[in-house]
């Protein structure tokens, strides 16, 4: 492993003029990339390319902001982290119905869960494994299409589907009503074709749960666990403790 990870460090320094900001070469970083890309060293540094092509990209709203700056999204409850993995893989839950968009943009959401994936890259499972998200869409209404423009689906979509090395394996939407289809369809024509093999709407709890064990999912889910059991209740408390910001990409240290 540390190996590849210095073969991946001298890439990237040979390329460092193609790099829009600093680099980060310290080894934690870099194994991120390593381990999600499954050892191949190729892949790791287009994976780094990426990543800091769309963080310096997007860098006029994320600079300056601090995970502590998304405890407002975090109190509404429309993103959770389950506690117990699915074969490796983090469960992450989204509850449509919770985001009320007069509090918090689709941005805000986004950036929310941005800090929350970057959190949890520090887990080797995590960078190997990667997540799952699925989407209980129950409640969604007018206000939630006015949020979702084709450009601010777009923007979302490159900040947590393409800018992490992280192994997205499944997108799971539950409870969809009728004015959702809409904005599903846009949605899969932005993602790739590989992802969008992996995306699945489910018509009832029980084809969820056919999929995914009841016994890692709570009853809001068709699952078995109440609500001490399902979440996890200590990653967002670390994440605004840690207070961890994205200035150290374009601050950091050679």
């Amino acid at each position: 492993m540390s190996e590849l990870v210095e073969l991946v460090k001298e890439k990237i320094l040979e390329e460092k003029d193609k790099f829009p900001m600093s680099l980060r070469t310290d080894i934690p970083f870099l194994s991120k990339f390593v381990r999600a890309k499954t050892y191949n060293v190729v892949k790791a540094v287009n994976a780094i390319h990426t990543y800091y092509g769309h963080i310096h990209k997007n860098r006029n709203f994320l600079e300056g902001i601090k995970s502590s700056g998304s405890e407002f999204v975090y109190e509404l409850n429309c993103m959770q982290v389950l506690k117990r993995r699915w074969n490796g893989t983090t469960l992450v839950y989204a509850k449509i119905e919770n985001w009320d968009t007069a509090v918090a943009s689709l941005k805000d959401v986004a950036i929310a869960t941005s800090f929350v994936v970057e959190e949890s890259l520090h887990d080797q499972e995590f960078q190997i494994n990667g997540f799952c998200v699925i989407m209980d869409v129950s409640g969604f209404g007018l206000s939630h299409i006015r949020e979702m423009t084709y450009h601010n689906l777009k923007l979302t979509i490159q900040m947590l589907v393409q800018t992490f090395p992280a192994r997205i394996g499944g997108i799971h939407f539950v409870n969809a009503p009728a004015i959702f289809w809409p904005i599903f369809k846009i949605v899969m024509t932005l993602l790739s074709t590989k992802l969008a093999t992996r995306v699945h709407l489910h018509g009832s709890l029980e084809s969820l749960t056919n999929m995914i064990t009841p016994e890692l999912l709570p009853t809001c889910l068709g699952g078995f666990l109440d609500d001490s059991e399902a979440w996890d209740l200590e990653l967002i408390p670390k994440l605004l403790h840690k207070n961890i910001s994205y200035d150290s990409y374009w601050k950091a240290v050679q």
